[in-house]
């Protein structure tokens, strides 16, 4: 008869659990946990987050199937089957599925069929508690047991791009202000936004900071938002401007002045945002390169 390896939540939180090596690194190996937490200086920590009951290896008995997650903010997650040995031990039958490739997140609403097949919720993006909820998309995915590993047996393969998720990228010319005409010095910027990858937005914001002194002239700044950023600074914001196409760039041109008299506070920053239909916030894969600041110079 096979033993019976339905352990207790109460007992895994302080059960010494043989965890397989992670796909992105951290803790792993026999790993003793104390009230549901194994931590190891300076690598990680390792917590047990959730449990499900069923005869996974199809032996006439239970097995545990449990979430462990890896990490500190964001992490890794990985759904462990688990049985006992005839001697009381607990026992790793393998891992069921783990945070690779497109799958960044594996909830704890996992369950386990009357034919022992291991049913997850999986994400494609990772976000904290305290941002959108609203941006991963989940999907169902069932594994089974199967030649002694876990193998996908039903649900869908890969996810669709997702519509919340962008990567775009912003460059400016520089910023030359002319001759000065009746106490006035005139330039023009040209921000050049680019959609890299893997999904257009609807639409782009772009935010200028920038010195009071610096004046906006022509058609560019057509509904711009402008607020005191502190010390003297403006933020001005265009919320609603046209998106590029995927793999393409869109130029916007942009008219300054300023006063002969002014010769200090020669830069201005621009940072480019992603909006998605219904003026949903887009996440950036990049955000190293969605903003530029521009040296401003003078001729004559």
């Amino acid at each position: 008869m096979a033993p019976d390896g339905r352990i207790p939540m109460s007992v895994l939180r302080n059960a010494t659990i043989f965890v397989p090596p992670w796909p992105a690194g951290g803790p792993s190996g026999w790993l003793t946990f104390n009230d549901g937490l194994f931590v190891e200086p300076h690598i990680g920590d390792v917590r047990v987050t959730a449990v499900a009951y069923g005869d996974v290896d199809r032996d006439g008995a239970q097995e545990t199937v449990v979430n462990v997650h890896g990490g500190y903010t964001y992490g890794s997650w990985q759904l462990l089957a688990l049985d006992r040995t005839s001697a009381g031990k607990i026992r790793t039958i393998g891992p069921v599925v783990a945070t690779t490739g497109q799958v960044k997140r594996i909830s704890d609403s996992f369950t386990v069929t009357p034919a022992g097949l291991v049913k997850a919720n999986l994400a494609d993006f990772l976000v904290r508690a305290d941002e959108d909820q609203t941006i991963p998309q989940w999907q169902t995915r069932v594994y089974g047991w199967r030649s002694s590993r876990f193998v996908q047996v039903a649900g869908p393969r890969s996810f669709p791009p997702n519509p919340r998720v962008t990567e775009l990228s912003v460059t400016a010319s520089a910023l030359v202000l002319g001759q000065a005409e009746s106490g006035l010095r005139h330039g023009t910027l040209r921000v050049t936004v680019t959609v890299n990858k893997p999904v257009a937005p609807h639409h782009v914001a772009l935010t200028f900071d920038m010195a009071p002194s610096l004046l906006r002239e022509g058609n560019g700044w057509t509904s711009a938002r402008v607020e005191e950023e502190g010390h003297g600074w403006l933020q001005v914001h265009l919320d609603n401007l046209p998106s590029p196409t995927l793999g393409k760039s869109q130029t916007f041109t942009f008219g300054f002045a300023r006063a002969q008299s002014v010769t200090r506070d020669n830069f201005v920053t621009v940072t480019a945002e992603s909006w998605a239909a219904k003026n949903k916030y887009m996440v950036d894969l990049a955000t190293w390169n969605n903003a530029t600041t521009v040296e401003i110079s003078t001729v004559g």
